[in-house]
């Protein structure tokens, strides 16, 4: 995993301020609010006042929500293609491991890497009702012919 502050340790390197520091390496790891106040034992509502008082720190915030996207990716990346080994146990025993891929991850990581490739089909309209995926029609057409059965 090679995110932007692996690649430039100094990217947050211009704040001064140990607990606006703190947090913000934090984030960069996480990418979540409490979890990073907490690491920099800080109050979450203190983060938001920063924000909201000290520009040098908002820039920096943001460089660090770059890089905590860039964190998210990876994982997500490493979830999809690679997986997550559960364990197998019997006998009260660990046996073996298995991997678990996310589908859902790596349908996410397609439309945004070629949105006009992989974006979700054209919307259709049946009885004034949107319809957006095939099961969708299916379930409308089932439906209608039961309607037709019953009367």
């Amino acid at each position: 995993m090679t995110t932007l502050l692996a690649q430039n340790p100094s990217a947050l390197s211009h704040v001064r301020n140990k607990q606006k520091a703190a947090f913000l390496e934090a984030f960069t790891k996480s990418y979540h609010i409490r979890a990073s106040a907490k690491a920099a034992g800080i109050d979450p509502r203190r983060h938001y006042e920063w924000l909201a008082n000290d520009p040098a720190y908002a820039a920096a915030y943001r460089e660090a929500e770059v890089i905590g996207i860039d964190v998210l990716e990876d994982e997500a990346t490493r979830r999809a293609v690679e997986g997550i080994q559960h364990p197998v146990y019997y006998k009260g025993g660990r046996v073996d491991t298995y991997p678990e891929y996310s589908d859902t991850l790596l349908i996410f990581k397609l439309k945004g890497a070629r949105p006009e490739k992989y974006k979700d089909g054209p919307t259709t309209y049946v009885d004034n009702r949107s319809i957006t995926h095939v099961d969708s029609v299916i379930q409308l057409i089932r439906e209608a012919r039961k309607q037709l059965r019953d009367g």
